[in-house]
């Protein structure tokens, strides 16, 4: 499955590095009300310079929004890789106590 992140425009830099590091880039528009391209991203990207870009302070995301200010754009790399990571360690372990539970099921008769 390939990653998709959605990145500020004025990060083209960056977007052309996870571009070429294997991720599918969305473009933050300022300009888009509906906010779509925020669906279906693993993570957003801003500059950090407009604190409330796009009105993202009102938009509700479960994705982690990384504030670039600051990091390089192998910086962000390392930060996106460190996430996968740590989703991949939940989902496990996730999985692990569902089946579990399941073993600790026991089907009762009506």
């Amino acid at each position: 499955m390939k990653k998709r992140v959605a990145v500020e425009q004025t990060l083209r830099n960056v977007g052309q590095f996870l571009s070429e590091k294997g991720y599918e880039i969305a473009s933050l528009d300022p300009l888009s009300e509906s906010k779509a391209e925020l669906h279906n991203v693993n993570a957003v990207i801003i500059s950090g310079q407009d604190e409330n870009l796009m009105g993202m302070e009102d938009t509700k995301t479960r994705v982690p929004v990384i504030d670039a200010r600051g990091m390089t754009p192998e910086n962000i790399y390392q930060h996106l890789q460190q996430l996968e990571q740590n989703t991949d360690k939940l989902q496990v372990s996730n999985a692990a106590r569902e089946q579990k539970a399941y073993k600790g099921y026991t089907k009762t008769e009506v």
